[in-house]
């Protein structure tokens, strides 16, 4: 399953089915787990966060999905303090 696919599921309240193997359930809280499924009615929904935590579902890496964009430097600046000097040792 891709990132983006689990990001959409949550932001749209959807359920999936480990069952079905599909998102079967509408109006479904990120948490839920064992939600009754509409199509199957097995106690198998689980909402999108809840798959991921309880590592119910394997996740694909999306190539859009980057924290950053390589030309932007912002993400490494809101993390790096400017005080510190680069000696050159590695860690």
């Amino acid at each position: 399953m891709r990132l983006s696919e689990i990001r959409e599921a949550s932001e749209s309240n959807q359920g999936y089915c480990l069952k079905c193997k599909e998102w079967t359930h509408d109006c479904c809280e990120p948490d839920a787990h064992k939600y009754e499924c509409p199509e199957c009615n097995c106690n198998s929904v689980y909402g999108a966060e809840e798959l991921v935590l309880c590592g119910l579902v394997n996740i694909d890496d999306d190539d859009d999905d980057d924290l950053y964009d390589d030309d932007d430097d912002d993400f490494y600046n809101d993390f790096i303090d400017p005080d510190l000097e680069d000696d050159g040792d590695k860690f």
